[in-house]
């Protein structure tokens, strides 16, 4: 399990390495983390977003494997798509270790543009999507970040951008659905997170937060690739919510068990 913790660490926790100002290095005034209770409360948007209950089902999802104290990423998984199935989506053409398998590339990766490339090739999305897809990336990977607001107000701005993004309808649904998930998952961890944090450097603070978002962001991209490109699309949705349950989860099982 250590081994698992280090290259989650590499990855999606700690390879998005903030290059962090002296401002960043200054020790975070941001109130304590609120109850388990409020983890499910809407975050901020600018826009209708069709999809919003994905990303009230996606905190329900963390909230659940949290008070329930799962230590086990295979029961993570299953309870994934448990969860999923009781929700209206038929997942019965995905197994657990579909899901295993997006877990690991999520957690293992790094949101650059040669990792970008690298799917836009392996799973061949359209240069529109890419270009969109690429906010995202960017936007874990940002480093100045002065508040916690900053960061929330970046996934606001970036959604209104998604609502009237130059793509297919279909990628565009898509993209819609990431966004939602970047949003609840940034209210998620803001309360989430180990109320020690809330004394850490800006920096610091900021890095470990988007890489507890990046694990959801990522598995819900990499969901939707993999089954996307199995199904002619038609599962893409499945495999991004499930995708981005079940990483956030087991980030969730490292942290509860090993810390950051």
């Amino acid at each position: 399990m250590k081994n698992k913790l280090k290259r989650i660490t590499l990855g999606a926790f700690f390879l998005f390495t903030l290059s962090c100002s002296t401002d960043n290095n200054e020790i975070t005034k941001v109130a304590e983390p609120s109850s388990v209770t409020n983890m499910i409360q809407k975050p901020t948007s600018n826009i209708n977003n069709p999809f919003e209950n994905i990303g009230e089902l996606h905190n329900q999802f963390l909230t659940q494997m949290y008070t329930a104290n799962v230590t086990s990423e295979d029961v993570v998984n299953n309870s994934a798509l448990a969860f999923a199935n009781s929700n209206g989506y038929d997942t019965s053409m995905v197994s657990t270790a579909d899901v295993k398998n997006i877990v690991d590339q999520a957690l293992a990766m790094e949101p650059t543009t040669d990792n970008l490339n690298a799917l836009a090739a392996t799973y061949n999305f359209s240069d529109a999507y890419k270009t969109e897809l690429n906010k995202l990336f960017l936007f874990l990977s940002y480093p100045s970040y002065i508040s916690i607001d900053e960061i929330q107000n970046s996934l606001v701005n970036i959604e209104v951008e998604y609502m009237n993004a130059p793509v297919t309808a279909t990628e565009k649904d898509n993209l819609l659905r990431l966004i939602v998930i970047a949003r609840y998952s940034t209210e998620y961890w803001i309360n989430r997170l180990p109320s020690e944090y809330y004394t850490m450097a800006k920096g610091k603070l900021f890095n470990r937060l988007l890489g507890a978002i990046g694990c959801d962001i990522l598995g819900a991209a990499v969901g939707a690739f993999v089954f996307g490109a199995v199904s002619g699309g038609t599962l893409a949705p499945i495999g991004l919510y499930v995708g981005a349950m079940a990483g956030s989860a087991a980030a969730q099982v490292e942290i509860s068990k090993n810390g950051l």
